[in-house]
C-alpha cells in the first residue's frame, strides 16, 4: 500500500494502462479492417503461414504494396511465436502501443525542466 501512495503519478499510469487494456479485450476478436485487410493483414498471414521473405521478392511486393517491411516481419514473427489467429496478430500492435507508452513514461524525467 505504501508503494500507491509514495508513487501516485506512477501507480496511476498502471491504473490507466489496465484500463486501456481491458477496454481494448473486446475488439482484439474482431476481423481486419481497413488497411488491415488490404495490405497488412493478408501480408502478415501470408508470411505467417510460409517463410519470412527478409529481402523484397516479387510475390512479397505485391503482398506489401509498397509499405515498409518492418512491421510485416515483426508481425509474421509474432505470429509465428503466438499463432496467427486475429486475436494473437491484433495483440502485437496493442503491444507496441503499451511499449512506447511505457518508453515515454520512463523517459519523462529526461524532458522535464531541472
Amino acid at each position: 500500500m505504501n508503494f500507491f501512495i509514495r508513487n501516485k503519478y506512477q501507480s496511476l499510469f498502471i491504473i490507466l494502462i489496465l484500463i486501456y487494456c481491458v477496454d481494448k479485450m473486446s475488439y482484439l476478436g474482431l476481423a481486419f479492417f481497413w488497411d488491415e485487410a488490404w495490405v497488412y493483414g493478408n501480408a502478415v498471414m501470408e508470411f505467417t503461414n510460409s517463410e519470412i521473405p527478409f529481402l523484397p521478392e516479387p510475390s512479397s511486393i505485391e503482398l506489401t504494396r509498397g509499405h515498409p517491411m518492418f512491421f510485416h516481419i515483426s508481425a509474421s514473427i509474432w505470429g509465428k511465436i503466438f499463432g496467427n489467429s486475429l486475436i494473437a496478430l491484433h495483440c502485437f500492435p496493442l503491444f507496441i502501443c503499451l511499449g512506447f507508452l511505457c518508453f515515454l513514461w520512463r523517459q519523462k524525467d529526461v524532458f522535464t525542466p531541472s
